[in-house]
């Protein structure tokens, strides 16, 4: 009898740490029934990564509990937690496409010419079109041949005067880094995700921004790279505390 009962006992045991073990999952990734390529899949807990090929299959490594999350830049994210009904069986994951922002056009009813000939360019028009006027030998028109432009002389001398006109100076439109983060990440991804309480996100979120090459990766605006980058600054912060 003790003989029976330990024997259960290992075989349990076993059944328990294969079940903890991760293992190798994969599916396919579709839209409408088309396979989708270069799909990224993030495991949320051991935060390792694959993509889809170009048939959209895709293989991580991942146990029970765990979750797997589908990040695209065109198709809306999804999260799918591995379940022991899933687990031995092809997932089909299935993409909504984005719908397709157009920015809005302001349309002016007047119609506008901007004039880019400049006084040169009206002069040499000119000449050019007298060149092909038929000239009639001994009549005098009223043209002085090779006379001097006074008022060209004229503007090249104000120029000078003037002097070259300075450039406007570029400014490049500042990024509200925080604001732009929480427009990418919404709250349940801070909290069920990188696991902080909701009072901690803004703590967070400061000590992030004081890194500059995190600053660099928010200002690429890749939200693959932006979620790595969260997720490893999450770890130096939890040891602050």
């Amino acid at each position: 009898m003790k003989l029976k009962s330990s024997f259960l006992i290992i075989i349990l045991s076993f059944f328990h740490s294969f079940s903890q073990t991760g293992r190798q999952v994969y599916g396919k990734i579709v839209s409408n029934e088309l396979a989708l390529q270069s799909i990224d899949v993030v495991n949320l807990s051991t935060k390792k990564s694959a993509t889809s090929d170009k048939n959209g299959v895709f293989n991580i490594e991942a146990t029970i509990n765990e979750t797997l999350y589908f990040i695209s830049k065109d198709y809306h994210d999804i999260k799918i937690k591995i379940t022991h009904e899933n687990l031995n069986k092809k997932l089909i994951i299935n993409l909504i496409k984005k719908p397709i922002e157009i920015e809005e056009v302001k349309i002016d009813n007047k119609l506008k010419f901007n004039s880019v000939a400049n006084y040169n360019d009206i002069k040499i028009a000119k000449i050019e079109k007298d060149l092909t006027k038929a000239k009639v030998i001994g009549v005098y028109t009223g043209e002085m041949v090779n006379a001097i432009d006074f008022v060209q002389i004229g503007k090249s001398i104000w120029k000078l005067l003037k002097g070259k006109k300075k450039k406007p100076i570029s400014i490049e439109e500042e990024i509200d880094y925080q604001k732009f983060i929480e427009s990418v990440f919404n709250e349940d991804f801070f909290v069920k995700s990188l696991h902080l309480n909701p009072d901690q996100i803004n703590p967070f979120l400061d000590y992030v921004l004081t890194d500059k090459s995190v600053l660099e990766v928010i200002s690429k605006k890749n939200k693959f790279e932006m979620m790595n980058v969260l997720i490893i600054k999450n770890k130096e912060f939890v040891k602050l505390k």
